[in-house]
């Protein structure tokens, strides 16, 4: 597993990439994993956050029922925004 974090005054953000083998015993055996997200404060109380995260399991030994149905690659994007009001701290 590899694993970054970087925190500046207005920009942050992490990276994580995760491999397990075949051979590895235990829930992630034979996974690949990437995940990434960023944050960029517009002011005080205005930020801007996007993540990106790219799945690749061994499904055919998943026990979760809904799940064990899927095959191949997940790709997951999203974003937010977060305006905070004047009387709350952020």
């Amino acid at each position: 597993m590899l694993q970054s974090d970087v925190n500046l005054e207005r920009l942050s953000g992490s990276l994580m990439y995760m491999k397990a083998s075949p051979m590895f015993a235990g829930y992630f055996t034979n996974t690949h994993t990437f995940n990434g997200n960023i944050q960029y404060r517009l002011s005080k109380k205005i930020s801007v956050m996007a993540t990106y995260t790219q799945d690749a399991k061994n499904f055919e030994r998943d026990t979760l029922l809904l799940v064990s149905t899927l095959t191949g690659n997940t790709y997951n994007m999203g974003y937010s925004i977060s305006i905070c009001r004047m009387d709350l701290s952020c």
